[in-house]
């Protein structure tokens, strides 16, 4: 009651007291920058080991007997000079026998031995390259007997085509003959003695067959050629 009388008297006399007003200057607050946010580092994901393709197995057929693999040489054949194996692990034949005496006992100039069964086929792939143009592609039932090579012989190009014929060393018999052109592509031939059946074939095209019974057994089997290239890159025996 009594500061109130002296501010009214104060006031009175033109004196003001004003109120102490806090002069301290405010600072203004900076806000503070968010960081960034780390960048992740990225997750390498592991590099696979490569692994290898495996190389796929040949399926053989069960009745396979034999199938010729020249990398290792020819010392397992029987065979004259003109006879090589070229740089892909090919068979040649270089053309330079010429032989039509069956007498000769290495007639066929490429012979292998079948000791298991008289019932056999055997398959080859020949390319001709030059020369006359008469070879047997294929020779079963083989026998060495005094007048030379008992057998069955598929002709191809000696008689004017594809020709079945029994030999019993210095002469032949005809047993069927087809009429076919001898060119210089690559052609499979096959000769297969079941019984007396005996059946050729040419590219599972062209089938030469008859009936025959004089050679029902022999273990020679192979191929003869006369004055004639060919090159040869598949040579099977089957079991019939």
């Amino acid at each position: 009651m009594i500061v109130l009388t002296i501010i009214a008297a104060l006031a009175a006399l033109g004196i003001f007291i004003l109120p102490k007003t806090n002069t301290q200057p405010q600072i203004a607050q900076v806000p503070t920058a968010t960081p960034e946010p780390p960048t992740p580092t990225p997750t390498l994901e592991p590099t696979p080991t490569p692994t290898a393709t495996p190389t796929p197995q040949e399926i053989l057929p069960p009745n396979l007997l034999y199938k010729a693999d020249w990398s290792q040489g020819l010392s397992d054949w029987s065979k004259t000079a003109d006879w090589k194996i070229d740089t892909g692990g090919m068979l040649i034949s270089d053309g330079s026998y010429s032989d039509f005496d069956y007498s000769n006992e290495n007639s066929p100039t490429l012979q292998r031995q079948v000791s298991t069964t008289s019932d056999y086929e055997v398959e080859t792939r020949i390319q001709q390259t030059a020369g006359a143009g008469c070879f047997d592609a294929a020779v079963i039932r083989g026998t060495q007997t005094e007048k030379g090579i008992q057998a069955y012989r598929l002709a191809i190009g000696c008689y004017g085509g594809a020709t079945i014929y029994a030999s019993n060393g210095s002469s032949y018999t005809t047993l069927d003959h087809k009429s076919f052109t001898l060119d210089t592509e690559w052609h499979t031939y096959y000769l297969e003695a079941k019984g007396s059946l005996i059946t050729a074939n040419i590219d599972n095209n062209l089938t030469l067959q008859a009936t025959d019974t004089s050679c029902p057994t022999g273990s020679i089997a192979g191929i003869k050629t006369h004055k004639t290239q060919i090159t040869v890159s598949s040579f099977k025996i089957f079991a019939v």
